[in-house]
């Protein structure tokens, strides 16, 4: 597997890219571009109040909130970018960014 560009259009994300892990054989890297972005501060509150808190690790001056979760690592920016790396494949992906867009969109 080479990688695979604009795979996944919904009215919340897209699903830029998926592409072979670079650490761990078997496994992908995706890109998902929610099609709104937080202010760093609401970002981590968010993530903060979320089932995934004890999970979680955001800083506020980066904008970024970084979540260790089912063996996966789970960069998600205040910009809206979500990169979920070491999924199992596609579908796990697409499952891990909606999961991670419910909590996001207070869904």
């Amino acid at each position: 597997m080479n990688g695979e560009s604009l795979l996944v259009k919904t009215k919340d994300y897209e699903l830029n890219f998926i592409k072979p892990c670079i650490t761990e054989r078997k496994k992908v890297l995706a890109e998902v571009k929610l099609r709104r972005g937080f202010k760093p501060e609401v970002l981590c509150d968010i993530m903060s109040k979320s089932k995934l808190a004890k999970h979680t690790k955001c800083s506020e001056d980066l904008g970024i909130a970084r979540i260790e979760w089912e063996g996966k690592t789970i960069l998600v920016f205040a910009s809206g970018e979500i990169n979920i790396r070491r999924a199992d494949d596609k579908e796990d992906a697409l499952k891990t960014a909606n999961f991670i867009k419910d909590i996001l969109l207070g869904k």
